[in-house]
């Protein structure tokens, strides 16, 4: 169990239910290593269906991981549910502004932009792509090779797409030299786009590849990969 010793400012106490194949968890999982916030980490069995049984079903609208909850303040019975990972680690960095890093830069709204221009690319032009609910239901009408090979064609051009944004705006980190949300949406990315789709990071988005390996490196990264494996993304 993983147990921080920052509570947060207003010592909510947080669930994330989480999963070792699901990118998207590891990105909020990265994002509370960067603020410092203590949570449980629960496993949910993606490729065993647990996300589909009563239970979590019930407490995930969408039947997906990730999926923070939070009771406020750590008293009473007042619990939010929050999914989707954007939606977390805007509502991390908002409640616990003054936690850990920065995820958003707070006086700089150009680079705040850029930084929301990599995030979003990666879960609106990457992700609905290679997500395992739409590959099935292309496999459905096309076959299963079809659909591996328009999936890989649409995360190679998206993964184009993160690097042409990473040219302009990567210093020794996504968006320049200091750690930001950006780079908890990159890393596992671009570890997916290698080890799961098979493509050549280095070659295709070098800039992508650079960034993503030496935030790689850092304590908080190390510690939110856990134990991730090739599988759902």
């Amino acid at each position: 169990m993983m147990m921080k010793e920052n509570p947060g400012e207003h010592r909510d106490e947080m669930t994330l239910y989480t999963s070792t194949v699901s990118t998207c968890a590891w990105r909020v999982r990265i994002a509370m290593e960067l603020k410092g916030l203590r949570y449980t980490p629960v496993a949910v069995d993606l490729p065993g269906g647990q996300q589909r049984e009563s239970e979590f079903a019930h407490a995930s609208a969408n039947r997906q991981v990730p999926l923070l909850e939070v009771r406020l303040g750590g008293v009473g019975d007042l619990r939010v549910r929050i999914t989707q990972s954007v939606a977390i680690c805007e509502f991390l960095e908002e409640r616990n502004a003054g936690c850990g890093l920065c995820l958003l830069p707070r006086d700089d709204p150009v680079r705040r932009a850029r930084v929301r221009e990599v995030v979003e690319t990666v879960t609106s032009l990457i992700q609905p792509a290679q997500n395992r609910t739409t590959v099935s239901r292309v496999a459905a009408v096309a076959g299963a090779e079809a659909a591996d090979g328009v999936k890989r064609e649409a995360v190679l051009s998206g993964l184009h797409a993160l690097e042409r944004l990473l040219a302009g705006s990567a210093g020794d980190f996504a968006v320049g030299d200091e750690v930001s949300l950006a780079d908890a949406f990159v890393v596992p990315q671009a570890h997916a786009s290698e080890h799961v789709h098979g493509l050549d990071v280095a070659s295709e988005a070098p800039t992508v590849h650079r960034v993503a390996r030496r935030a790689a490196e850092l304590p908080a990264f190390r510690a939110a990969r856990g134990g991730y494996t090739k599988g759902d993304v």
